[in-house]
């Protein structure tokens, strides 16, 4: 079976995509899905949430010109339906898409080594297990000292204990005392 000359052209000129979908599309798995779909059209890129308006996710995929109109296929799907056939059963998606802006421009080569799903929110992750550590381990401080104090205030009392009834004893010891001398 030949094919088309502009269908050989399609499969070996590069393109990278630059995507933008809107819709309901943060929180109900789309950048996993998509990410497979990457996978199996074979492009190489990043999948991210808007960090700053959830209704959006944002895709660079790069790879061949069919792969990246399969791909742009799969997402315009979620505009259509909100039911597909994922394999043997029907899968019901959350995912809405309203609207997919795409920007296409040749490539010489990848930019990319796989395709990924990019996490702006993780960013500053680093700073952020930072403080938390220097809270937990504030938190570790106050413990501790609360933990002697603690102990401190037991051994007060203690020694309080100790003398309330170094006391009791004289006392009962005294009062036995005059009772005897009464008895006698």
């Amino acid at each position: 079976m030949n094919k088309h000359p502009s269908e050989i052209q399609k499969q070996s000129q590069l393109q990278q995509s630059k995507i933008q979908v809107h819709g309901l599309v943060q929180g109900v798995n789309f950048r996993y899905l998509f990410k497979r779909h990457a996978y199996r059209n074979r492009l190489k890129g990043k999948i991210w949430n808007d960090p700053e308006d959830e209704n959006y996710v944002h895709i660079v995929s790069e790879g061949s010109i069919s792969s990246i109109d399969r791909f742009l296929l799969e997402i315009d799907r979620y505009r259509k339906m909100n039911m597909f056939w994922d394999g043997m059963a029907p899968v019901t998606s959350l995912i809405e898409v309203d609207s997919v802006d795409v920007i296409r421009e040749e490539i010489s080569q990848f930019s990319f080594d796989r395709f990924e799903i990019h996490r702006p929110e993780l960013q500053n992750s680093g700073q952020v297990l930072l403080s938390i550590l220097e809270k937990l381990s504030m938190g570790g401080a106050l413990y501790q000292r609360f933990h002697e104090d603690h102990n401190m205030n037991f051994q007060t009392l203690d020694e309080r204990y100790l003398r309330i009834h170094e006391g009791m004893e004289r006392a009962n010891r005294t009062l036995q005392e005059m009772a005897d001398a009464i008895r006698t």
